[in-house]
């Protein structure tokens, strides 16, 4: 049986005090709920809360555990006076279910303790999330409700408390990200000039420009995968990326993340291993989305793993479902780290501090794209120095609709001749795209502001229109709009070639007149297919 509450003397009230700061400034009433089996002891504690003058009240009842979280989670109530005695949960268990997904208790809970365990049960309460705990036998309507004052006024100080504490953590989280960033853009940066010193000292020695432009190829791909994670993070977080799904073979998409990063494992001399079904497994899926989350997954483990290490990619069919895991056998992750991995700019704690770390966007990226393919993915590792695996769970088509040869017949596509009128204000940037569509065959003109564009298309006649967005004088979209509205610029190919790639970007160009919008750096075996994929559909 619950020992009642003593009430004291009959009629005893609060002393009047002055009026709490904190809790005068509510302009409705607190919503205090009680949950006790006892009805009489509900109704003494009704009473006494009635009786504050520090604050006005609301006054739910509850006589179970049940349907006082019901009540809770209905409600979610300025205070809780929860019973520790309870016929179908004690106070303990009621407080663990309170917080439900969250790390602590919602709200301010006050637990009801027995004389004889007072001590015993009023800690244990605290440690489970209350704010206090009074003996049933010594409540009084002061106690009470000062406790009530007290409790409500500590809970809201430690949440701020925590709130400044998170906005701090996230500061500096954002703060090593910057840092982060910065050392690794400079770190390609760093082999590029390097690179063009390299050039110009190398006297035609043929050697030495091979392997320092592949060296250049490197280091630039490294920083346009870079950026495009981050591009892609904002849109993700803006709702504003697309996937453009096609049915297609997985293998094709596997070779295409292997070979993006095999440089990677040559320089680490490190060993992959690579075990597909003998049978074509087809998705619906973005190509170049699935293959970034692969690649993103081969760049970790080539990171993370040393020199002369291993990594495992395999992939196995599972009823309905194909299953794509990526292992390594280098560094591995704590147990207790391993929930976090895929959070915006998480990083894992090392003992050792490795050169190579990462942004801590990657793993995030990862993630959000296998999610948008209704795919799920997951880590595991034993711990430190146990190595890692990432596995991919993606739902599979019944038919195979792209065929290696179509994909790979691709990269062999060659433009006819073309006359192209290549506009830019970086004059480096246009003269070197200019001199490679010269090698390639084509005829070029080049213009370096808005007016000379559209004064330049006009007397040149091009077929295609390579133009920058940010000009001066006139901007890309005003260009293409005043070479359309001409009777000799209708049908013209305009290609927008910019560094803005926003959905409401392309968006802009569309409406502009823009036959399509490549975002910078291109590659141009890219741009050579588009060159082909344009030429092929003139009249």
């Amino acid at each position: 049986m619950n020992e009642a509450i003593h009430s004291g003397k009959p009629g005893d009230t609060i002393q009047a005090e002055p009026r709490n700061e904190m809790l005068s400034g509510h302009a409705q009433k607190l919503n205090i709920i009680i949950i006790d089996d006892n009805l009489d002891d509900r109704g003494l504690i009704r009473r006494y809360l009635m009786q504050s003058i520090d604050f006005r009240c609301k006054i739910l009842e509850a006589d179970s555990a049940a349907s006082g979280l019901r009540h809770c989670r209905e409600t979610r109530p300025d205070c809780a006076i929860l019973d520790m005695y309870l016929p179908d949960l004690d106070g303990l268990g009621v407080l663990e279910q309170l917080k439900d997904s969250e790390a602590e208790v919602p709200f301010p809970v006050i637990v009801l303790t027995g004389t004889s365990d007072r001590g015993t049960n009023g800690q244990a309460a605290i440690a489970q999330g209350a704010q206090d705990y009074l003996s049933k036998n010594w409540i009084t309507a002061e106690s009470l409700c000062r406790t009530v004052v007290n409790s409500i006024e500590r809970f809201e100080l430690m949440r701020v408390k925590k709130a400044k504490q998170a906005l701090k953590k996230e500061v500096q989280r954002k703060n090593e990200f910057i840092a982060t960033l910065a050392h690794e853009l400079r770190n390609p940066l760093a082999p590029i000039r390097n690179g063009l010193e390299l050039l110009r000292l190398a006297s035609g020695d043929q050697f030495i420009i091979d392997q320092t432009r592949e060296m250049m190829e490197r280091q630039l791909t490294q920083m346009v995968r870079l950026v495009d994670d981050l591009l892609d993070i904002s849109r993700i977080s803006n709702d504003k990326l697309e996937l453009r799904k096609a049915k297609l073979e997985l293998s094709l998409v596997i070779h295409q993340a292997v070979e993006s990063v095999r440089p990677m494992f040559d320089n680490a001399h490190q060993e992959i291993v690579i075990e597909l079904p003998a049978e074509p497994i087809s998705l619906d899926a973005d190509f170049a989305r699935l293959a970034q989350v692969f690649s993103n997954l081969l760049t970790n483990a080539s990171k993370f793993t040393s020199e002369k290490g291993h990594i495992w990619l395999t992939a196995k069919q599972d009823q309905d479902a194909v299953i794509i895991s990526v292992k390594d056998d280098g560094i591995g992750i704590p147990v207790d780290q391993q929930s976090h991995v895929f959070d915006m700019f998480s990083q894992i704690e090392q003992p050792v501090k490795r050169t190579q770390t990462g942004l801590g966007i990657g793993l995030t990226l990862v993630r959000k794209l296998v999610e948008m393919h209704n795919g799920v993915v997951d880590v595991r590792s034993e711990g430190l120095g146990l190595g890692s695996e990432f596995t991919v769970r993606l739902p599979i088509l019944q038919e195979v609709v792209v065929s290696k040869e179509n994909v790979e017949s691709k990269g062999d596509a060659q433009a006819d001749r073309l006359r192209i009128l290549v506009v830019d204000d970086n004059r480096d940037a246009t003269k070197s795209l200019a001199t490679i569509l010269k090698l390639t065959g084509h005829e070029v003109e080049t213009a370096f502001d808005g007016q000379e564009a559209v004064d330049a298309a006009a007397v040149y006649q091009p077929n295609v229109v390579l133009l920058d967005i940010g000009l001066p004088s006139m901007d890309g979209y005003e260009v293409c709009r005043q070479i359309r509205g001409a009777e000799w610029g209708r049908r013209m190919k305009i290609v927008a070639l910019t560094g803005w790639g926003q959905e409401e970007d392309r968006q802009k160009s569309n409406d502009a007149g823009f036959d399509n919008h490549l975002v910078k750096p291109v590659k141009p075996t890219e741009l050579l297919e588009l060159l082909a994929e344009l030429q092929a559909k003139a009249p």
